[in-house]
């Protein structure tokens, strides 16, 4: 059902754009532009709403009462959204298979010489690191200057000022299966 609901144009408030309207998949996900933006230049579809939207269509009201015994609510469509996501995570990937089997034809040359890079002067390895090359951190990596890049990052939760700039350290090999950088 997370699947459904991300690429679902019932979480807009015109019901013409999904998720994946903006969060594309050769993009690992994510949108080309420094903020999402939704409907005539907006920023999401208030919960409450989308939690209405889900109530009232057939199909999701079945749904979450299947899943979770109980109408959808801002909880479970978090929960729902989140199961999908987890299926995004890679275990079994020709990396994988270079790196914990021993096989040196799993992968290029050019991908040895790149996680060479990585690892050495391109500094990657600082931040992105463990299985996952994930940091459980949130780090400011410059996308933050108040004039152009105006995407606050952590404190739009926290509301700390301390934390302008810091956005989580995404999963690097997640992200690598999509594209050559992200966010640099």
């Amino acid at each position: 059902m997370g699947r459904k609901l991300f690429f679902d144009p019932i979480l807009s408030s015109t019901g013409k754009i999904s998720c994946a309207s903006c969060h594309k998949e050769k993009f690992a996900f994510s949108d080309t532009s420094a903020v999402s933006l939704g409907v005539h230049g907006r920023k999401g579809l208030p919960v409450n709403t989308a939690i209405w939207r889900l109530g009232h269509n057939n199909y999701y009201k079945l749904a979450f009462t299947t899943v979770f015994n109980g109408a959808p609510n801002a909880g479970n469509l978090a929960k729902e959204l989140s199961a999908f996501e987890r299926t995004l995570e890679t275990g079994d990937s020709p990396f994988d298979n270079w790196r914990l089997n021993d096989n040196e034809s799993a992968v290029s040359e050019s991908a040895k010489r790149g996680f060479a890079i990585f690892n050495s002067k391109g500094r990657c390895i600082q931040c992105h690191f463990g299985p996952d090359f994930n940091d459980v951190e949130f780090r400011s990596i410059g996308l933050y200057d108040g004039k152009t890049l105006r995407d606050s990052g952590r404190p739009c939760v926290t509301k700390k000022v301390a934390e302008i700039g810091r956005f989580k350290i995404g999963a690097g090999k997640f992200l690598m299966r999509f594209t050559y950088r992200y966010g640099y």
